[in-house]
């Protein structure tokens, strides 16, 4: 596993946060009665010290970094988590699923795993799982800031995820 730079302070710099287009504000809200337009989704790229977030959407297919949230004694601030999940009110959640390149599990499948469990039993959303191979050295290649690695990551996994929507369709219709 790649060793990855933290955002100071848990959170994305200026820089990435001013490149969003996906405003939170500006989502219909289906909970308010409106029909929404698009669905937002988090992605979440966990690690046992950082955990990277992005936010995609699914009318435009696009994902932007939102920022790394700390994970201290193993375990993730789950108050940031929530406050992200308030405040982007998505319509599911995706976690990366750590696998050997020929699909095996290796030593952070099974933290990863827990952690998503974690997610679905806070939150009561959807859970999705999305293949993370090569999502830190894909990053790597886009950022060359390694405080930025996490999230770029967790959106690369969403923009493949996004990409490959035909095939989770049916799960984002309900």
């Amino acid at each position: 596993m790649s060793t990855r730079g933290a955002v100071p302070g848990g959170r994305a710099d200026a820089g990435l946060l001013s490149s969003l287009p996906i405003n939170p504000a500006s989502v219909a809200n289906e909970k308010s009665g409106e029909k929404a337009k698009e669905k937002l989704l988090l992605c979440f790229d966990y690690g046992r010290k950082r955990i990277g977030v992005a936010v995609g959407q699914t009318l435009s297919a696009t994902a932007r970094p939102l920022e790394t949230v700390a994970v201290r004694r193993n375990r993730p601030d789950w108050e940031r988590i929530a406050a992200l999940i308030r405040q982007w009110a998505p319509h599911a959640l995706l976690v990366g699923e750590p696998r050997q390149p020929d699909g095996t599990a290796q030593e952070m499948t099974a933290a990863a795993d827990k952690f998503a469990r974690q997610l679905a039993g806070r939150h009561k959303l959807p859970i999705y799982r999305t293949d993370e191979y090569l999502s830190s050295y894909a990053a790597r290649q886009r950022v060359k800031a390694t405080r930025h690695l996490d999230p770029v990551a967790a959106q690369i996994m969403l923009e493949a995820w996004l990409a490959d929507r035909e095939s989770h369709s049916d799960a984002m219709d309900g």
